[in-house]
């Protein structure tokens, strides 16, 4: 089941620095074209694509997979719940493992 999800609080990880993903975005040096980035605007947010507008693609690590970073989108008031509790926002950045298009990692962060 994907949509929407009522989270545990004891399910979620607060501390970003105990998560078990390694990794960083690294947009300076070129790596990115900006203008090649597409943007959709729907009335339940916003999507930003990176398609192929990254030479070195941003991305993260988890478990020694690499996950590339495919695109980020924001939902204006959350998808998902928190204890029942809903959130001004969430956003979500979709990530695809590197050697296998159909293995995806969705960080999604509460935003209020």
């Amino acid at each position: 089941r994907q949509s929407p999800i009522n989270f545990a609080s004891d399910a979620v990880v607060t501390n970003c620095g105990s998560a078990p993903i390694k990794g960083r975005f690294d947009f300076s040096d070129g790596r990115c074209d900006f203008e090649r980035l597409e943007f959709e605007t729907s009335s339940k947010g916003w999507t930003v694509s990176f398609g192929d507008s990254c030479e070195v693609a941003p991305h993260i690590e988890i478990d020694g997979k690499v996950y590339n970073l495919l695109q980020f989108h924001l939902h204006s008031v959350s998808e998902h719940d928190i204890d029942g509790e809903s959130f001004d926002a969430e956003l979500h950045m979709v990530h695809v493992d590197a050697e296998d298009e159909n293995n995806l990692a969705v960080i999604g962060v509460m935003v209020s």
